[in-house]
């Protein structure tokens, strides 16, 4: 997972050469694809309900027409018109042979219609399910468009603005991200920042301490890389962490606590927390969040009654 330093200083000489061949999109591209989190795509949402109401309104006129047209076949004198509603193979047989083909026609024009509404409908439906992507690849996406990390400049004129909408839901990740829920969300970004920040203040000090000249470079985003499992390693050992710490923090409170007034406020306080770090994960269903925070609830309330 690359991501974006913003107090970092680019490294001179880190531009790696490129052929002429490997630039622009097909250099884009490349980088999407080594790097599936960055294969970040305009929704079009927007243009995506223009495209159905168009459709829509096509189907809509085309049905009024073949009421109308169907209506008329049956309040014709000819047998055969009359019949066109109930038998299928006469409408075919006689539009084929010239004869009153303007229901059957009517027909092929609203099938073909239909198949591309509903080829729109279902592909907008699944536009919708990809989740936007996360703020630190949009960042790196637009600074690398803007040369940082061996980028380029480009895309050029209208096409230079694609990327450079304001909000991430105007986007979609082709790529699953690693984890939805908020612990990952936190590892991957506000501890993250934190690590730069005594990171790189550690290497200011060193740095100061030989006497090392800082860089004279101008000041420039740094890219760094991340492993996605290892990022996720760590979140899990948070989640295991606050799995074992919450219970035992909680008895360990009570037993100092003599007063049952303020035992019960207590569990008050902890189940709570208890429930809101259950929220943080999407994964789990109200019926399970509910049920673990009555089980907590239950151990705290057996505890009180035990060392009361």
């Amino acid at each position: 997972m690359p991501l974006v330093d913003m107090n970092q200083h680019q490294d001179a000489g880190n531009g790696q050469q490129v052929s002429p061949a490997d630039s622009g999109y097909p250099k884009l591209a490349k980088l999407m694809g080594d790097s599936p989190e960055t294969a970040i795509f305009r929704r079009f949402r927007q243009l995506n309900m223009l495209h159905l109401l168009r459709l829509q309104a096509e189907l809509h006129s085309l049905e009024d027409e073949l009421l109308e047209v169907v209506q008329e076949d049956q309040q014709s004198e000819d047998p055969d018109r009359k019949d066109y509603s109930r038998n299928f193979f006469l409408l075919k047989r006689c539009a084929e042979q010239g004869k009153d083909f303007e229901q059957y026609e009517l027909l092929q024009q609203i099938g073909e219609k239909l198949n591309e509404y509903n080829t729109a409908v279902s592909a907008a439906g699944a536009v919708e399910g990809l989740s936007s992507p996360e703020k630190r690849p949009l960042e790196f996406i637009r600074l690398w468009l803007k040369g940082a990390g061996g980028g380029e400049h480009f895309p050029l004129g209208t096409e230079s603005t694609i990327w450079e909408m304001g909000s991430r839901d105007e986007y979609v990740s082709v790529a699953p991200t690693a984890s939805s829920d908020r612990i990952s969300a936190l590892v991957r970004g506000m501890l993250l920042d934190i690590y730069h920040f005594f990171a790189e203040s550690f290497k200011k000090v060193q740095r100061k301490f030989n006497k090392t000249a800082l860089p004279s470079t101008t000041a420039a985003p740094r890219i760094r890389e991340y492993d996605d499992g290892k990022l996720q390693a760590i979140s899990d050992g948070i989640t295991a962490a606050l799995a074992s710490l919450l219970p035992t923090l909680m008895i360990l409170v009570l037993y100092f606590v003599k007063r049952m007034l303020v035992r019960i406020g207590l569990v008050i306080v902890f189940t709570t927390i208890f429930s809101v770090v259950m929220s943080f994960y999407p994964g789990a269903k109200k019926g399970e969040v509910f049920a673990a925070v009555a089980a907590f609830a239950a151990v705290e309330v057996v505890f009180i009654g035990t060392t009361g």
